[in-house]
């Protein structure tokens, strides 16, 4: 179970230019590199969605090719350091608490997930217009997403 969760100023920056050039009328995201230390996971990087990335008001469907890619190779790089934590997206509006369609994703992801690391998974999600406000969702071993408290370092 992870109860904190760090996100480095430049991963914060780069989500925050990707939401401010994107068409605000869909949401957009991608996917989180990092590390775990403990109970405690580390965000270095995130993706933007990806070429192939369907965009939608109410969700969106990541380019799986094209972040599975970005992740192996921050993984390559960093000498096996850096990998997968989970996944970044926008709504567009006020309402921060995961959507029906965002538990099945994180449910989904899970699923493939070995059951070592299945529970570190994350999703974070950020107000579209405000991205200063977003909240961290745990995936825990009752199934349920739980919010984590993220501190920007």
């Amino acid at each position: 179970m992870i109860n904190k969760v760090y996100m480095t100023s430049y991963c914060f920056k780069s989500i925050e230019y990707m939401i401010k050039r994107h068409d605000q009328k869909t949401e957009i995201g991608g996917v989180l590199v990092g590390f775990q230390k403990g109970d405690c996971l580390t965000i270095t990087h995130a993706s933007d969605p990806g070429p192939k990335a369907v965009m939608k008001h109410n969700s969106i469907k990541i380019d799986e090719e094209y972040t599975t890619d970005y992740c192996n190779y921050l993984n390559k790089v960093s000498n096996n350091t850096l990998y997968y934590l989970g996944d970044w997206h926008t709504h567009l509006s006020d309402n921060l608490l995961p959507s029906p369609t965002d538990y099945v994703a994180v449910q989904t992801i899970a699923s493939y997930l070995p059951e070592d690391i299945r529970y570190s998974l994350i999703t974070v999600i950020f107000n579209h217009f405000s991205p200063n406000s977003f909240k961290v969702y745990n995936y825990t071993k009752k199934k349920i997403l739980k919010e984590v408290n993220c501190k920007i370092i």
